[in-house]
């Protein structure tokens, strides 16, 4: 049975570097990417997290349906170990796609993605933004973004068997100095 780890962070926190360090104990590793490449600055991120990758990972990119794209690469090849990078951006895509229902649809697909991984036996790490701790955003869109964040975040430390938070670069193990609230 597959195991479920959510690496959360804040920006330049180190969460996909910490991420990829856990996927490299697997030999088969798929990196499931949720960014597009909307301008040229987000392409030269995009690019440099590729070359920050071992050679040998596939690489699926998909960034409204990965549950679909992720059943449709195990089909073609199985895998050990699946870098889900990253929640936040899932969600804010289907945010601009669909304000309305973003978080519930983000939701289903972050279900439909956990319950695949268990039952193929693939190991989900899962990278997550803490948006949280800053100001509160001054526009509804903003405050609703953030809170359907947070929201997703819960849910998906419910559903881990183990949650890290990273901090200037520094991974924290939240089961265990933790207590989950709820």
């Amino acid at each position: 049975m597959g195991r479920l780890t959510l690496v959360l962070g804040g920006a330049r926190s180190g969460k996909s570097r910490f991420a990829q360090r856990l996927a490299e104990a697997y030999r088969r590793v798929i990196y499931l990417a949720t960014a597009h490449a909307t301008d040229a600055e987000m392409a030269e991120r995009i690019r440099r997290h590729r070359e920050a990758r071992p050679a040998h990972w596939r690489t699926v990119e998909e960034g409204y349906a990965p549950a679909a794209a992720l059943r449709q690469a195990l089909a073609g090849e199985p895998a050990d170990a699946v870098v889900l990078d990253c929640v936040t951006l899932l969600l804010s895509n289907h945010l601009l796609r669909s304000p309305e229902d973003f978080e519930e649809t983000a939701r289903r697909e972050l279900v439909e993605l956990i319950a695949l991984c268990r039952r193929e036996g693939v190991h989900l790490i899962a990278v997550s933004n803490e948006v949280g701790l800053g100001l509160v955003p001054d526009n509804p869109l903003g405050r609703r973004f953030r809170d359907g964040q947070g929201r997703v975040n819960q849910f998906l430390a419910r559903e881990a068997d183990q949650v890290y938070a990273c901090i200037a670069g520094i991974a924290v193990d939240l089961r265990r100095v933790g207590e989950v609230i709820g």
